[in-house]
């Protein structure tokens, strides 16, 4: 029988049916955390999808997964037609980058994120922290996702290129709003006008990406000044060599600079904005974590020799990201012909994993789409079939600043939660909208409550 005939007779797995031409892009485009959930509850480990004149897969099994984001990770590479559109971004830094480039940048950058260097982070995320605790009122409604988007601009500017950007965080924080927006269009609209296009939505996505470059700029001079003395992530960059003793362009330096900074600030700033909201919808968790708090840390701010009695705070994080993923898509293109569970899979398909879809999976969580950070308590972590719980993505490329992000998230929550109680103070509930980050639209109004029986200073 010719290979034409076997690919002819094997089985396909189902899918939900597409629209002419377009295919599903325009159910990705309505809802796409919600469609892919239900296309993984209904059509079972493998779904075939179809994007305009590409067929597309959504794996929603943790073998499958692991088999796609480490097995044979090497054959799924990242999704190149995506990040061919947001090259005046990322360029070809570690987020973009695939096979021998992407090792070789990993390698320069792990140090920066190695455990120890981490703990020296901790530092920094309680001194932020404990300033922006000092600007709240009792009384007051403030947006928590633009508050926890400044905190992380300056949190990520100074542990990994030491660097004050109080004074930026408003023009920063107004970037990164276009720049998301331009990221959005990208990822999810079939059509999207060209860079150097003038409509009013490219110029303003140029107008952000030229933000962030000249800040990365500013960040790249003022090391050259004392290179030497610099012990930042960014100076190993600028200090690494390669084989023949030549140094890293300008050029990719500014790529990987600017997506650390873009990754590292808007990780953290979705993860805490939907950790806060989920906790004024639980006070009886809430007053739980005050319990806790007061109890560790009799009233002292926390640093990162504490994370492993924060136990409760942790909790509260990792059940938030399960609900609200930072990443909560992971895409993947074949490079070759290749089978996953049984099915052909022709090269140049487009593989999906729904970390939003593998954590809402009654199999694996009881009452899964309940906030229920006391299912963490007894070890469910190491139960829990690998490639279920993900966050970060999974593999080799995981997240390099997964550590990182938790970390963070759980000193600022433990700062923030040791000194308020938390109202949700909007109409209706923000809308979890998938970007490169899980965005909250419409922001997080919430109104502070200033702790009667607080202690931290």
């Amino acid at each position: 029988m010719s290979l034409l005939s076997l690919a002819i007779a094997a089985p396909r797995p189902l899918g939900p049916p597409g629209r002419p031409v377009l295919g599903n892009i325009l159910d990705f485009g309505r809802d796409l955390n919600g469609f892919l959930e239900r296309c993984a509850r209904e059509y079972g480990p493998i779904v075939k999808l179809r994007m305009v004149h590409r067929a597309a897969y959504l794996i929603a099994d943790p073998e499958l997964n692991e088999y796609v984001l480490l097995g044979n990770y090497r054959n799924f590479v990242k999704h190149q037609m995506f990040f061919s559109r947001v090259r005046r971004v990322f360029g070809w830094g570690l987020l973009s980058a695939d096979g021998d480039q992407w090792r070789k940048q990993r390698r320069l950058a792990a140090p920066g994120f190695h455990r120890d260097r981490i703990a020296e982070y901790g530092r920094i995320m309680s001194d932020y922290a404990a300033e922006l605790v000092g600007e709240w009122r009792d009384g007051e409604v403030r947006d928590m996702y633009v508050d926890m988007r400044d905190i992380a601009s300056k949190v990520v500017a100074r542990a990994l290129f030491d660097e004050d950007v109080a004074g930026d965080v408003a023009e920063v924080g107004s970037a990164m709003d276009d720049l998301l927006g331009g990221i959005t269009e990208r990822m999810l609209h079939p059509l999207v006008a060209p860079d150097w296009a003038p409509t009013r939505n490219v110029r303003r996505y140029r107008r952000a990406v030229a933000r962030i470059d000249k800040l990365v700029a500013r960040f790249m001079s003022q090391h050259r000044k004392n290179l030497d003395e610099r012990g930042t992530l960014l100076a190993m960059l600028m200090q690494a060599r390669d084989e023949d003793g030549k140094p890293m362009p300008d050029a990719q330096i500014r790529d990987e600079a600017v997506t650390l900074f873009v990754a590292g600030h808007d990780t953290t700033a979705t993860a805490l904005s939907w950790t806060l909201y989920l906790l004024t919808q639980h006070p009886q968790w809430q007053a739980t974590l005050h319990a806790a708090i007061d109890q560790t840390l009799a009233g002292r701010a926390p640093q990162a020799a504490d994370l492993a009695v924060l136990q409760a705070v942790e909790w509260t994080v990792r059940e938030s990201m399960r609900l609200y993923p930072p990443v909560s898509l992971v895409a993947r293109q074949a490079v070759d012909d290749c089978e996953i569970g049984g099915y052909p899979i022709a090269a140049g398909s487009l593989i999906y994993i729904s970390p939003w879809a593998m954590q809402r999976d009654p199999r694996y969580f009881n009452d899964a789409r309940d906030f229920k950070p006391e299912r963490w308590s007894d070890g469910l972590d190491s139960r829990l079939p690998r490639y279920v719980f993900m966050p970060f993505g999974g593999g080799p490329r995981t997240c390099i600043g997964d550590r990182f992000a938790i970390m963070e998230a759980v000193l600022l929550l433990a700062s923030f939660v040791q000194q308020f109680e938390f109202e949700y103070a909007g109409d209706k509930p923000p809308k979890p909208f998938a970007s490169i980050t899980l965005i909250p639209v419409g922001g997080v109004p919430v109104r502070l409550k200033r702790r009667s029986g607080a202690t931290g200073k």
